[in-house]
């Protein structure tokens, strides 16, 4: 039979793996098209590795 410290612990395992994996996949590189055209990559496919060594704030807004 299983203690209530070994469930806790099961569990707890479980939510800290499950919170690191997805920490771990989400941080993926990727690439849009600059469609702002007062920018000065304009047109171009840009993403977070096009940055570098510069800090990044990446939001995805909706204007209403």
């Amino acid at each position: 039979m299983l203690s209530t410290y070994n469930v806790i612990k099961a569990y707890l395992i479980t939510f800290y793996l499950i919170i690191y994996s997805a920490n771990l996949f989400s941080q993926n590189d990727f690439t849009l098209e600059d469609i702002n055209p007062d920018s000065d990559t304009f047109g171009e496919l840009i993403g977070p590795s096009y940055f570098i060594d510069n800090v990044i704030v990446l939001g995805f807004f909706h204007e209403y």
